[in-house]
This record gives C-alpha cells, sequence and structure tokens, in this order.
C-alpha cells in the first residue's frame, strides 16, 4: 500500500482536510475520528446528476443510505437534489426525523418487517421494492389495512455477476436477492403485482453489487432486461414507468484503483438503456440510479493516534515495524471482512517523505490489521495518522466490539469543522441494560 501522493499540508506540515489542520481536530474531538469533506461530497452528487441528466430527460439519482447516513447526510442530500434509497426501518425512520421527502424515498430490503411496511405506506414512499413473492402478500395485508394504493418496483435478478470478492455481488443467480429472470419467478411476479388491487406496479429494478470497476456488467443487465421487457409486452402489453440500475459504483481506495467516472457511468448506462430497454417502455420513463459508496468514499478520512511502534522480530530474519492505533475493527471492519485497502499518511507529517515500511493495526482483541504493509513517515507515541477513502461503510458497520465506543464524525468545508455525530460514551453502552435502568 502506498501513500497518497500529493496532499494539502498547513505550515505545521499537518494534513488538512477541508481547509482544516486534521491534527488540531484530532486533539479536538478525540480519535478515533471520522472526518468529511462536505465539498467533496456536494461535488459527487452535482457530478451524477449533470452527467445522466445531460443525457436523459427523466433522471432520478438516488442515494444509496446504507453508505453512510446521519442527519447532516440526509440534509445534504436534500440540498443537493437527490432522493433517498433506504434498506431498513431505522433507515426509514431516521431519514424521514431528518426531513427526507417521502416522494424521493425507495424502500428497499429482502425482508422488511410489519412496522416498517406500515410506516412506509403512511408517510408515503415514493417505491416500495418487492424482493420476493411472499412480500407480496404482506404489502398487500398492510396495503389494504391501510386503504390505499402502493406504488412498488420489482426488484429482478438479471443472473449476472461481477468479476473479483463474490462477497460483493449480488446478481448473480445464486443470491438471497430480487426475483429471478431464469426460473420464472419475476414473471410471476409482474404478473402477480399486475393483478393486485392494492399494488400499483410502476416499474423495475435491478442491482448487480458493490464496488463495480467496470461499466461492462451494466451493460450486460441492461441488455437481458430489455429481453425480459420484450417478453412481457408481448404477453401482456406491460410496460414500466420507472428503470432503476442499482448502483455499486467503486471508489478510488488505493493510487492503483481507476474508478469509472459518474460521465463514464452515465454514458455506459444511458446508451445501453437506450439500445436495449427505453423503447420497450411508457415514453416517459425514468431512469434511475442509485450510487452509495461512490458519493462518500473518498470524502472520508479517519484519524487514529498511535499509541505503540513495536519492532517485532521475525523467524526469517529481519523484522517488522507495528504501528498500533486507538482504534480498528470496531470503526472500521471492512479490511478484515472484505480485504479493503486503503492509503495513509502521517497526518502530523503530512509532506514528509515515506521511510518506514509499516504495518498498522488496531487495539482489538483480534489481528485487527488495517493496513498490512505501508509508507509512512516516521510516526512515535501520539502521532495522528490519517487512513484515507474510509466514508462508506466504516462508520456504518461500526460496532462496539471489545465495548469500543463510535468515533465522533465531523463534516469539514471551508476551514471550519461541524460536530454531526458525537462520540459515544460509556452511559452509551448501558442504556440498553434493563437491570441497571431499573
Amino acid at each position: 500500500m502506498r501513500r497518497s501522493g500529493k496532499v494539502g499540508a498547513d505550515k505545521h506540515n499537518h494534513l488538512l482536510i477541508g481547509g482544516c489542520d486534521a491534527v488540531t481536530l484530532a486533539h479536538e474531538y478525540g480519535t478515533p475520528l471520522l472526518i468529511y469533506d462536505e465539498a467533496a461530497i456536494r461535488a459527487k452528487c452535482r457530478a451524477y446528476v449533470k452527467a445522466f441528466a445531460s443525457r436523459w430527460r427523466r433522471v432520478e439519482i438516488t442515494y444509496a443510505a446504507k453508505a453512510f447516513l446521519c442527519g447532516a447526510m440526509v440534509r445534504l442530500i436534500k440540498e443537493e437534489a437527490l432522493g433517498l434509497d433506504v434498506a431498513s426501518h431505522g433507515e426509514l425512520w431516521l431519514a424521514l426525523q431528518h426531513g427526507a421527502e417521502p416522494e424521493r424515498m425507495t424502500f428497499h430490503g429482502n425482508i422488511k418487517s410489519r412496522p416498517a411496511l406500515e410506516l412506509a405506506i403512511e408517510r408515503g414512499i415514493s417505491h416500495i421494492v418487492v424482493d420476493s413473492i411472499p412480500e407480496i402478500d404482506d404489502l398487500e395485508m398492510v396495503a389494504q389495512s391501510r386503504g390505499r394504493p402502493v406504488a412498488v418496483l420489482v426488484r429482478l435478478n438479471l443472473g449476472v455477476g461481477l468479476e473479483g470478492d463474490p462477497k460483493y455481488t449480488t446478481g448473480t443467480a445464486d443470491s438471497k436477492f430480487g426475483l429471478s429472470v431464469l426460473d420464472g419467478a419475476a414473471r410471476a411476479a409482474i404478473a402477480r403485482l399486475r393483478a393486485s388491487e392494492s399494488l400499483h406496479l410502476r416499474g423495475v429494478h435491478f442491482h448487480l453489487g458493490s464496488q463495480i470497476h467496470r461499466v461492462t456488467p451494466h451493460r450486460w443487465a441492461l441488455r437481458r432486461l430489455g429481453e425480459l421487457l420484450e417478453t412481457e409486452a408481448l404477453a401482456s402489453n406491460w410496460r414500466p414507468d420507472v428503470v432503476v440500475t442499482g448502483g455499486g459504483m467503486s471508489a478510488k481506495y488505493t493510487d492503483d484503483d481507476q474508478p469509472p467516472s459518474p460521465d463514464d457511468w452515465a454514458a455506459a448506462i444511458v446508451d445501453s438503456f437506450v439500445q436495449h430497454v427505453a423503447w420497450r417502455c411508457n415514453p416517459d420513463v425514468t431512469l434511475g440510479i442509485e450510487p452509495g459508496r461512490s458519493i462518500v468514499a473518498e470524502s472520508g478520512t479517519t484519524l487514529y493516534t498511535v499509541g505503540v511502534v513495536k519492532d517485532v522480530a521475525l523467524e526469517q530474519g529481519g523484522y517488522r515495524r507495528y504501528v498500533i492505533v486507538d482504534g480498528g475493527l470496531s470503526d472500521n471492519p471492512r479490511p478484515l471482512a472484505y480485504g479493503a485497502k486503503h492509503n495513509v499518511v502521517n497526518a502530523s507529517a503530512a509532506e514528509s517523505p515515506p521511510e518506514d515500511l509499516v504495518r498498522i493495526s488496531g487495539s482489538h482483541c483480534e489481528a485487527d490489521t488495517i493496513i498490512p504493509e505501508g509508507m509512512l513517515a516516521p510516526v512515535d507515541r501520539g502521532s495522528v495518522i490519517a487512513v484515507k477513502c474510509t466514508g462508506a461503510y466504516s462508520h456504518a458497520m461500526s460496532s462496539n466490539f471489545n465495548y469500543f465506543l463510535r468515533p465522533s464524525v465531523v463534516l469539514v468545508s471551508g476551514g471550519t469543522a461541524r460536530l454531526i455525530l458525537r462520540r459515544e460514551t460509556l452511559h452509551d453502552l448501558m442504556l440498553r441494560e434493563p437491570l441497571l435502568r431499573a
């Protein structure tokens, strides 16, 4: 792993993020600390809107909240005129609490509880995505009890896989997600939904996976979707009003990553959509995408304080230098769970040459290696290091493993920092303990 080639530094040689001194932020808010560059998030939102809107007349860019969600993020997304994709009762409730527009929300999930469906229907969520045949029964029951029609999309499994780690793939035939086009489940669901008096089938949805590095899988999926829609049009004269192609757009985690840009994605998806799908839909069809990771990943940086620098002798000779920090698995499980790679910089000496080959590890009762091998400017106890591109799924997947406290989150812009999520306290850990509260 290499340090990022160019970083911003102030007169103290400290890393600058959004015009703020990272070391000062670490001292003020404590570490671990997750910092988001607000301007970078907004720029990526606008790039997606511009790229797709310039190529298709009716577009809905919907942020996938699972990547990172809090009240400040809901408000930012709303200000940037993006919709919001939620995938649980908790995400749905939190988004609504912070003013998300129900008419621009999509509710996902391969299992949805009755309370969640009731909340979604009561608040008029734009679309509920049907993921299985049994879910149609659940939706009909709730819709009938509320006495109002419910707009739905049907999630298709198009049998399109991805290269690389199968943990990132959700669109293959052997998947828990969606209704397969290979065994007739998709057509059966479409027929069932069209016949329903309480559910209004507005369109189709598919999602292929995550951290997708090439546009080719989306091209394959849209071609297969076009074939399905042609069959449906011939059999029942049904044409969708909405087609959502999911998200999964990759982020640049290391210098070697070269992910497609929003413009690259728009060019490929819209071209295939026009060629294979649009003419098989209703004339005013809306094209939707759901980026999450690619909007927030690169804008996020996690700061840690170095607690121990330890040289460990190796059996084969030589030694390994361990830099052990005050966080790790509980605030960013992705390196252990997914083999995720990150660039790192000594935030206390941002422009000093990286001279030491180190392994950066956390402080949990696991081998919670954050960076197996990286070059770092020399650090001491108390130095602040910055692990980059942690904006997606790090805080969202954080935990209280070893009863560590989940970190504060700060939004920075133009030299100003704003706390958007406070650090957990020891008291917070006790709130779920009924014996202590009795």
